[in-house]
């Protein structure tokens, strides 16, 4: 049985480049014990600003 693919994936913090250490998308900020990949919150804030900004998009569409 197929399934259904959700509406919207959220944007993952990964596919965006760093606005603090300015790494390329892909890549991690940074590793801890050189084997636990770090990613800044400002990235984190970033991807979770973008899903927000989706969100309210498909919401005003949607009562369109």
């Amino acid at each position: 049985m197929a399934r259904k693919l959700p509406e919207y994936i959220a944007v993952s913090p990964i596919s965006l480049s760093c606005p603090l250490c300015k790494v390329k998308p892909g890549k991690a900020c940074d590793l801890f014990a050189g084997e636990v990949e770090i990613v800044h919150v400002e990235r984190i804030a970033a991807a979770t600003a973008m899903d927000v900004a989706a969100k309210k998009a498909r919401n005003k569409a949607a009562h369109r």
